[in-house]
Order: C-alpha cells, then structure tokens, then sequence
C-alpha cells in the first residue's frame, strides 16, 4: 500500500499567500516623488487609522535593514492591502499598526526574503486594541512564528505547533522508511501512520469542540475535512452539518473579514464535492456487476502489504469476517471445503479480516484452518478502510472477483447461509457454474 500524503491545505495559509509579485511594493526612499499606487493606499490608511487600532512588535531574526508589511485582504478585493511598513532596527525590533478597528485575519512578510513561496508569510488575528507579539526569522516567517498577545494569535499558534507543523514531517519520515524497509517490514510503518493520523483527527476535533464559535474553529475544522479527503476517509452529513454551524458563527463574529465572507462559498463548495463523491463511491455504484473491483491493499499478520490485483488471472472469493463474528466462523467449513475443490483451478480466496486484535486474527485463521495465504488486515474493527470501500454493514460478506478483476457477484447471490440445511449451495452453484464441475 501507498501511504497516504496529506493533500489539504490549512485555509488561511493558502488564502492569505495566494497572490503574486505584484503586489510585493518595496518601501521607496523618502525622496522618490512619485509614490506608486501601493504607496498612496499605504499613507492615506495611516492618516485615517482610529486610536483603537491593533498594534503588532516583536523582533525578526537576521531581519535588520530590511521592510516588514503587515497586510489584509478587503473584502471584495483580490489584491492584498498594505496597512503599514516599517524598517526593521538594528536589532530586529519593528512596530506596525493595523489601521482597522475590527476582528480581522492580517498577513505579514519581509522584504527582500530568499524564502520560498510558500514560507515568506506569516498570519495572525487581531481585534481592535490588541498588542500582538510576533517573532520569526526573516527569511522563513510562516515556518518560525511565534505569536503571543491576544487569544486568537495564542490558538493560532498552538494550532501550528501541534498540528500543521508536524504532520508533514512525521508522514514525509514514514514515507521514506517505508520506502527504504523490506516488503515483509512496510506493514508496520502503515500501522504507524494510521495511528499517527488517527491522534491528529482527534486532535483537530478537540480544537474544533473547544472553539466553535471563533476562527479558530473554522480553521481546524477545515483541516479536519481537508485531511479525511486526503486520506480518502468519508465525511459524514454531521460533520458537514457542524463546518456549516461554525461558519455561521465565523460570520456573526467577523462580518468584515474576508475569510468570513468567504467561508460560506467554501462549506458549499465542500458539501457539493463530499456529495458527489459520496454518489460515485457509494457501494450499489462501485461494486456493479462488470465493474473492476475496488482496490485492497493491507498487511498480513506478517507485515506484508498484499493486493487483490495481485491476483488478477484468478478467480477470487473476497470474504469480509472477523475472529468474533460467530457465523463467520461457522460459515468457514464451507468455505474451506469449496477452496480445496477449486484453489489447483485457479480459485483463490483473499479475506479482509475485521479484527482489532491482532493475536486473535492469527489464532482464528489457525484454528479454522484457513490455509490460504490472502489474509489481509487494518485492525481498524467496522471502520476498516476495506469494509468502507466495499459498503461492508455486517459479517460475513463476500464479492466474488473474475479473472480480469470484475465483480461477478456478490451479497445474498453467493452468501453461506449458515441456518439453512445447505449452507452453501449459492456459492457451490456459482462456482460450478465456473469450473465446470
């Protein structure tokens, strides 16, 4: 298996870096005589800035010399606004005033910076009459902010340090040491990661349960969608239901921001696509007679990550079971009995186990005498990545794959049915439909 790589983005962090060199105007010289546009925008602001304006310090690393902005989005604009500049002394120090006197997200950078693109930033939110406090280093703000001040910047910068910053690099390390591993080795490393991204979702929900009501939450419950899609996790109607119930509270706590202007057109753009997904991926459409069956990959009590398209040019039974499933292991008998008439045909079976526990997988298979080799797990129990794929509600389960990876039947069509006086006379026609005898 592949190991998933985080593909979403942390909302703010891509908004507020979403723009181009255009509007990087460096400080002129006091003697230029024709400000540009950014210039005329920036002084106008500074005569108009109320008293209770926020106010940002701190100090900026290896920054003496160079222009420090602090900018915001209006809204209705697609262009950052400057709100004001200032040269960075001598020993890092620098003040800027925000000129709003309203809950808003800012943006700040240093000129010239050799950062690349996506570290010469760093954000911050402040409300009128804050004095927020932000150091970094001058050429990889987003990177090395600290924030301290106001209870939003303090979040925010929890939310970085124990969410964003990490996680790239924890999944980046499992990547390549599974990459680097033996083959019998990369079950672990999965195992590793399914259990670091379960702590972060649960961290994330945390933050969002403690901040409904404040950006905060907005911000983590976006990431919270972003990673489940990444991960190709399903996104629950409830979860959808609750992003909508903080952008309408992200609204009635900063009308004049464009975050919250924006946050709206967001959760619907979300919704459509978690719907959309939802119908193509809902089990009646992928698993229709004809059409390929969906990929499994996981590791055996080994280690060992095996595929179901291994065994392409094989006729395959997949059976969804678990140790505790008492008709499960009833109906196993019979589904060893048919392995043995049809495996030297070219019948295989590769079972997905619904297990949790590990060391009662193995014993299972031993004591049930399941000598096949295709014994597949997550150890997740009913939130197994294979039993969602495949729209598994109750074991057992089985999907019967053809020779080029098509579903050739499936559910009640071949199912043992352990109360009845045949129990596996629907599977037993179907497979001798198949072979011939």
């Amino acid at each position: 298996m592949k190991l998933n790589k985080l593909i979403g983005v942390f909302a703010l962090t891509t908004v507020l870096v979403a723009c181009d060199s255009a509007d990087k105007e460096p400080i002129k010289d006091e003697k230029t005589d024709t400000p540009n546009e950014s210039q005329t925008n920036t002084e106008a602001t500074e005569t108009e800035k109320p008293e209770n304006a926020g106010v940002v310090t701190g100090t900026i690393k290896n920054g003496a010399g160079r222009a420090i902005y602090l900018e915001h989005l209006p809204v209705g604009s697609r262009d950052f606004k400057i709100l004001d500049q200032a040269m960075i002394a001598d020993d890092g120090s620098y003040t800027l005033t925000s000129g709003v006197d309203y809950l808003e997200f800012y943006r700040l950078r240093v000129e010239p910076s050799s950062a690349p693109p996506q570290q010469e930033y760093a954000n911050l939110i402040m409300d009128a009459n804050d004095h927020v406090t932000m150091n970094a280093e001058a050429d990889n703000l987003l990177g090395t902010f600290a924030l301290s001040g106001n209870e939003y910047s303090n979040k925010l910068q929890t939310l970085f340090n124990d969410i964003f910053r990490p996680y790239q690099t924890v999944v980046d390390s499992l990547n390549k040491a599974a990459n680097l591993a033996e083959e019998s080795e990369k079950g672990q490393y999965i195992a590793q990661l399914n259990e670091y991204n379960e702590r972060t979702k649960n961290r994330i929900i945390e933050i969002v349960d403690a901040n409904m009501d404040n950006p905060i939450g907005y911000f983590a419950h976006f990431r919270l969608i972003s990673l489940r899609m990444s991960l190709q996790e399903d996104i629950s109607i409830e979860e959808l239901d609750k992003f909508d119930e903080i952008v309408h509270n992200l609204k009635l706590k900063m009308p004049k921001s464009f975050v919250a202007v924006e946050a709206e057109s967001y959760a619907r753009q979300i919704r459509a696509r978690v719907e959309k997904l939802k119908a193509q991926n809902s089990p009646d459409a992928l698993l229709a007679k004809g059409s390929p069956a969906p990929e499994l990959a996981f590791a055996n009590p080994e280690g060992k990550v095996m595929k179901l398209s291994d065994l392409k040019g094989k006729y395959v039974l997949i059976d969804f079971w678990a140790s505790w499933c008492k008709p499960c292991r009833m109906a196993n008998p019979h589904v060893v009995k048919l392995y043995e008439k049809y495996h030297d045909k070219g019948f295989e079976i590769f079972s997905v186990s619904l297990d949790q526990n590990r060391d009662r997988w193995i014993q299972a298979i031993a004591a049930d005498k399941l000598t096949w080799p295709y014994h597949v797990s997550d150890l997740k129990g009913w939130q197994s990545e294979g039993a969602r794929l495949y729209g598994i509600t109750s074991i057992p389960q089985t999907v019967l794959v053809d020779t080029e990876g098509n579903i050739l039947a499936k559910g009640s069509e071949i199912a043992v049915n352990v109360g009845s006086p045949d129990p596996d006379a629907l599977l037993k026609k179907k497979l001798e439909s198949i072979f011939g005898f």
